[in-house]
């Protein structure tokens, strides 16, 4: 059995896909199968098995990216789980470090890497190893999953703490590796959040497994036109409905705390949808789709008015300087 299951939800993913399996191929860490879970694409992904001859590809109906990946974890057998994004890109340490880190920290339920932002098509470069570096970055535990009380309270408590954490941290899918048998307490991604059960899980697990951090930038996160950070809409309609849930489930539980933070913890992405909604403005502005652009700037300044406006003046200001392309 591999030790790690690499799997990689796509829907359409142009070009981006084959240079993020070039970056899974890349790794100076071996011991790993790869599965990539079409959900419904329009495009012919046919050629991935044939291009890459240790990945597999499996179809479903479109479900979404919470669907796609349950059916990887139900697919694969690695003792741990590597998510990635079909547009992001691995350093060729990734897995080694995160493998080294989970080993020595057996209690660990996540291990999750820092990131760095790219745009467009940029970061091929990154799939070359980086000379030099020390492979052995020493892990950072961030939660200890220790139980704060007794009984059925303590549970609330740490789903307290577990929010906490990852409401200040931007954590996304392709940095994160998770120990298989610990999803034996938290249950695979709920189905009916299509693209944001990702966070609703590490919160679960979170709440009772130590989280470790490997403190090295081992992951490209792509900033483009098409990826799903550009609906910001559905993001925010998936947050309203876990605030709704995760205050329910204090209210039964008896954890008036987690009742009253849950809805201000949940809405930290405030700031976030604001600016993928001001993305979405100034791209209405260069194609003059001024009707779109009303809407999308309204929609920034409503979710962060702060972020909006600070933004909208270095970005007058940047186009007003000589040599801007902006």
């Amino acid at each position: 059995m591999l030790l790690v299951s690499a799997i990689i939800p796509a829907h359409n993913p142009g070009g981006y896909l084959r240079k993020a399996l070039q970056s899974v191929q890349a790794q100076t860490f071996d011991d790993w199968d790869l599965i990539v879970v079409d959900d419904n694409s329009s495009e012919d992904l046919s050629w991935v098995p044939q291009e890459f001859p240790r990945a597999r590809l499996i179809r479903q109906r479109h479900g979404g990216v919470s669907v796609a990946r349950n059916n990887g974890i139900l697919n694969t057998t690695g003792e741990y789980i590597a998510f990635m994004d079909q547009d992001d890109l691995w350093r060729p340490d990734k897995l080694w470090r995160q493998v080294e880190a989970m080993q020595r920290e057996p209690d660990a339920a996540i291990c999750y890497c820092d990131l760095e932002l790219i745009h467009g098509h940029g970061g091929s470069e990154l799939t070359q190893p980086k000379g030099g570096e020390d492979i052995n970055i020493e892990p950072i535990v961030e939660l200890d999953g220790s139980k704060v009380g007794e009984g059925g309270p303590e549970i609330a408590s740490n789903v307290l703490r577990s929010l906490r954490h990852f409401s200040q941290r931007f954590v996304v899918p392709s940095t994160v590796m998770l120990r298989r048998k610990c999803l034996a307490t938290s249950g695979l991604l709920d189905p009916f959040i299509p693209f944001s059960g990702d966070y609703d899980l590490l919160i679960k697990l979170g709440s009772r497994h130590k989280v470790i951090r490997v403190p090295s930038a081992d992951v490209l996160y792509r900033k483009h036109d098409n990826n799903f950070s550009d609906q910001y809409e559905v993001g925010r309609r998936e947050v309203k409905a876990l605030v709704a849930r995760y205050v329910a489930y204090a209210e039964a539980t008896g954890d008036r705390q987690l009742a009253r933070e849950a809805p201000r913890l949940f809405h930290r992405p405030r700031r976030m949808y604001a600016a993928q909604a001001f993305d979405r403005a100034r791209r209405s502005f260069a194609e003059r789709q001024y009707k779109d652009l009303a809407y999308h700037f309204a929609r920034s300044v409503w979710f962060s008015p702060g972020y909006s406006l600070g933004s909208s003046f270095k970005w007058l200001v940047a186009r007003l300087t000589p040599g801007s392309s902006r």
